[in-house]
Protein backbone atom coordinates (compact mmCIF):
# COMPACT_ATOMS: atom_id res chain seq x y z
CA UNK A 1 0.00 0.00 0.00
CA UNK A 2 1.38 3.33 -0.76
CA UNK A 3 0.51 7.21 -1.03
CA UNK A 4 2.02 9.74 -3.31
CA UNK A 5 1.13 12.77 -4.30
CA UNK A 6 0.75 13.37 -7.93
CA UNK A 7 2.46 16.43 -10.41
CA UNK A 8 -1.28 18.18 -10.60
CA UNK A 9 -1.37 17.99 -6.41
CA UNK A 10 -3.60 14.77 -6.27
CA UNK A 11 -3.05 11.80 -3.64
CA UNK A 12 -2.89 9.12 -5.51
CA UNK A 13 -3.47 5.71 -3.07
CA UNK A 14 -2.45 2.38 -4.25
CA UNK A 15 -4.20 -0.77 -2.29
CA UNK A 16 -3.27 -4.42 -2.94
CA UNK A 17 -5.93 -6.59 -4.96
CA UNK A 18 -6.21 -8.57 -2.17
CA UNK A 19 -8.44 -6.49 -0.26
CA UNK A 20 -12.23 -6.68 0.46
CA UNK A 21 -13.66 -4.32 -2.54
CA UNK A 22 -16.89 -3.86 0.14
CA UNK A 23 -14.65 -2.27 2.21
CA UNK A 24 -12.47 -0.24 0.02
CA UNK A 25 -16.17 1.45 -1.38
CA UNK A 26 -16.73 2.26 2.60
CA UNK A 27 -13.71 4.18 2.74
CA UNK A 28 -14.16 5.58 -0.73
CA UNK A 29 -17.56 6.83 0.47
CA UNK A 30 -16.20 8.26 3.96
CA UNK A 31 -14.24 10.23 1.86
CA UNK A 32 -16.36 11.63 -0.46
CA UNK A 33 -18.66 12.45 2.86
CA UNK A 34 -15.86 14.52 4.01
CA UNK A 35 -15.14 15.93 0.91
CA UNK A 36 -19.40 17.17 0.95
CA UNK A 37 -19.41 18.08 4.13
CA UNK A 38 -16.35 20.13 4.50
CA UNK A 39 -17.82 22.72 2.05
CA UNK A 40 -21.18 22.63 3.95
CA UNK A 41 -22.44 25.75 6.10
CA UNK A 42 -25.07 23.75 7.49
CA UNK A 43 -25.24 23.08 11.24
CA UNK A 44 -24.98 19.55 13.51
CA UNK A 45 -28.83 20.47 14.00
CA UNK A 46 -29.98 21.01 10.23
CA UNK A 47 -28.54 18.02 9.94
CA UNK A 48 -30.37 16.17 12.83
CA UNK A 49 -33.72 17.86 11.23
CA UNK A 50 -33.28 17.06 8.17
CA UNK A 51 -32.86 12.92 9.58
CA UNK A 52 -35.66 13.14 11.68
CA UNK A 53 -37.97 14.44 8.16
CA UNK A 54 -36.36 11.85 6.02
CA UNK A 55 -37.07 9.08 8.70
CA UNK A 56 -40.87 10.31 8.68
CA UNK A 57 -41.52 10.53 5.02
CA UNK A 58 -39.66 6.93 4.75
CA UNK A 59 -41.81 5.47 7.42
CA UNK A 60 -44.96 7.37 6.70
CA UNK A 61 -44.67 5.68 3.20
CA UNK A 62 -43.83 2.26 4.38
CA UNK A 63 -46.80 2.30 5.78
CA UNK A 64 -48.53 3.90 3.17
CA UNK A 65 -47.65 1.21 1.10
CA UNK A 66 -47.67 -1.91 3.27
CA UNK A 67 -50.52 -4.56 2.12
CA UNK A 68 -52.80 -5.88 5.01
Amino acid sequence: MSIERSKDNKLVITLPENLDSEVVQRVIDFFRYFELASGSKATQEDADRLAEESNAAWLKNRKKNERP
